[in-house]
């Protein structure tokens, strides 16, 4: 008791037990990469780290939240608050090894949030060996408990923050070889070529675009659904300046609705899609009378790939908005009256903005196929250990999709895609195993998965019973929903119902031709050319019989480097074929990519498209954006 009088008489501080909660919302690193990066945090004993995600146009979009507790300590002369910091660390991963490499670190004081009423966004550039440093977005808000006490300045410890070692830091100017850039044209990095300094040293309009509407200031308040003060003046659509609207609503990362619409049930529509819907149809950028800013499909296209869209928005969410953005604006075209060319135009750019967030979704799922992948090119299991293996990753990613059933083919097209440029990759990643012998076993592989393959394809339905999604997840009874669903035959509810369902793995290249079909055609093809190296060294022109899908300099580098055994003794003659394709027997291999051929307009007639609208907003969201009302049916609009 007298020591707590002491304490109280004499003590120059006090302190309150807080609890900060804080959203980890986007990285930019400035520069073109396609590693894998996360963000880890450490507050004294407390510690935790984001999910690994890819970068898009340079923006690693993590939006995870998490929280801590932490004790400040308040002067009770001036009220200073004590600093308290919170240190962040960017990793990027290398693919080679796994192992983290310190991309970038901040140290944030958490103190200059203690008396903040409302969340704060906070951008700040982070310390690190690259020349371009990456930029952090967080947002804090401090929950305080209301019990203060008295404290003695001998109490209040600091944990000393660790300092890492040169060895941890990552310092490569290009991505590891070892690991496949998808969004480059179709080659394989086996040496560095002038790509990546050139992504480094040009700067497109839009990124200049980006830095000059820039905050000048590293902390700034932000109501999460403020628009910007000029959208008022376009919604009277005088000024038509449509980039101050893209930029207003794709700044705010979008809540669920009160009552989501839905694609297919039982998966809602991403909270981004009707704001950004709303947005094109009330901006006539898409009408044939309408005057556009110069290049302003390119600005919002670059927007959009740099917008939260919504809250905790993963890559999948991320996807699924775009994707179904995409089938609203080329589908929509009579409903609304849009121009078609004008539509076509913005698709052609926007289909590939749908490719790389597909990729992106996909591509962290090649993780689970390392294994097989292992033993595929050391070529010493047998065939059928192999392909029981390779379907049991392949269920593993079905199972791990909780997709409607066209949306789920796309994805599972893709990760095909992928798998098989990274068998390929790693072919050639390691020339020692590019022998006669080996592409025996691969080839028989493929042959055995193409077989069984084709045979899953005719069972899938015999299995549709095996999956059965609980629908009680679904509030149907929240007195906000529609009765739009309820109109429905026990025939489309059934069909409904299965929408989840088991799925043919194959990747489809929409060809007619399905007796010569390959699920693998580009590892499968280089299988091929290892076994025929001989004749096609003599005949190059049956290249392209035995590959049609690789490229020459590809099939090259596989003649050149193939090692002879005791089946091919003889090392092969490629000079015919370099004079016959006109090449150059030096030639380096660049990066190869997926191709990504997909027809997302086939989802449409399986997906919910007319109810895009069919959901209610909260009402200080139809407040600050008032003009979405005119696109809601009246009986969800909150407002009224």
């Amino acid at each position: 008791m007298l020591k707590s009088l002491k304490i109280f008489m004499f003590s120059k501080w006090e302190k309150e037990s807080c609890i900060v909660k804080f959203t980890v919302h986007t990285v930019d690193i400035n520069r073109n990469l396609e590693d894998q990066f996360k963000l880890s945090w450490k507050r004294g004993k407390y510690k935790g780290a984001t999910s690994r995600v890819i970068a898009m146009n340079s923006l690693l979009t993590f939006n995870e939240p998490f929280q801590c507790k932490v004790t400040i300590y308040k002067s009770k002369s001036d009220h200073t608050v004590r600093q308290k910091d919170i240190t962040f660390v960017l990793s990027r991963i290398d693919q080679s090894n796994d192992e983290p490499k310190v991309y970038g670190k901040v140290k944030i004081n958490l103190s200059e949030f203690y008396d903040k009423q409302t969340s704060t966004t906070y951008t700040v550039e982070m310390e690190s060996k690259h020349l371009r440093k990456p930029k952090m977005t967080t947002s804090f808000h401090f929950k305080k408990s209301g019990q203060v006490s008295d404290i003695n300045s001998d109490e209040m410890t600091e944990t000393q923050d660790s300092t890492i070692s040169i060895d941890k830091w990552d310092s490569t100017g290009s991505p590891n070889q070892s690991s496949v850039n998808f969004s480059a044209p179709n080659t394989i990095p086996f040496k560095k070529d002038e790509k990546d300094d050139k992504n480094d040293k040009n700067y497109s309009q839009l990124s200049k675009f980006q830095r000059s509407n820039s905050r000048k200031t590293k902390t700034m308040p932000v109501s999460p659904l403020m628009p910007s003060q000029n959208l008022i003046d376009f919604m009277g659509l005088k000024n038509r300046e449509h980039i101050k609207l893209f930029d207003a609503v794709l700044k705010v990362a979008w809540p669920t609705p009160l009552t989501p619409s839905f694609i297919a049930i039982p998966y809602q529509y991403p909270p981004a899609v009707f704001p950004l819907f709303a947005s094109f149809l009330k901006s006539r950028i898409f009408q044939k009378d309408e005057p556009l800013e110069e290049n302003l499909f390119d600005i919002i296209l670059d927007m959009m790939q740099k917008a939260p869209l919504s809250i905790s928005c993963s890559n999948e969410k991320r996807f699924v908005t775009f994707l179904v953005l995409y089938v609203l604006i080329n589908t929509e075209c009579e409903t609304y009256g849009l121009d078609k060319q004008r539509v076509k135009s913005f698709s052609e750019k926007f289909k590939l903005i749908v490719n790389k967030s597909l990729i992106a979704f996909g591509k962290p799922l090649l993780g689970r196929t390392e294994q097989f992948c292992s033993h595929f090119l050391g070529a010493s299991f047998e065939v059928n250990e192999l392909l029981g293996e390779f379907e049991s990753n392949m269920k593993d990613v079905q199972n791990l999709l909780m997709l409607p059933a066209p949306i789920k083919s796309a994805v599972l097209n893709s990760f095909n895609a992928m798998m098989d440029v990274k068998l390929l990759t790693k072919m050639v990643s390691n020339p020692s195993l590019l022998t006669f012998k080996n592409a025996m076993i691969w080839s028989s592989f493929m042959t055995a998965l193409e077989s069984s393959s084709q045979s899953f394809h005719h069972n899938t339905n015999s299995n549709n019973n095996d999956t059965n999604h609980d629908n009680n997840n679904l509030n149907l009874n929240n007195p906000h929903h529609t009765n739009s669903q309820n109109q429905k035959t026990d025939k489309n509810e059934e069909e409904e119902n299965t929408e989840y369902e088991g799925l043919d793995i194959r990747h489809s290249n929409n060809e007619n031709n399905n007796n010569s079909y390959e699920l693998l055609p580009l590892s499968s093809e280089a299988s091929k050319i290892l076994m025929m190296a001989p004749q096609i060294g003599k005949s190059p022109e049956i290249a392209k019989e035995v590959c049609p899908h690789l490229s020459p300099n590809i099939v090259l580098f596989l003649l050149v480097h193939v090692r002879p055994d005791e089946i091919m003794a003889e090392p092969i003659d490629a000079s015919h074929f370099v004079e016959y394709y006109g090449m150059q027997a030096d030639g380096g291999l660049g990066e190869i990519t997926p191709n990504i051929n997909q027809n997302y307009l086939d989802v449409a007639s399986s997906i919910r498209v007319k109810d895009w609208c069919k959901c209610e907003l909260q009402a200080e969201v139809v407040a600050k954006f008032p003009f979405f009302k005119e696109y809601l049916p009246a009986s969800t609009d909150s407002s009224q």
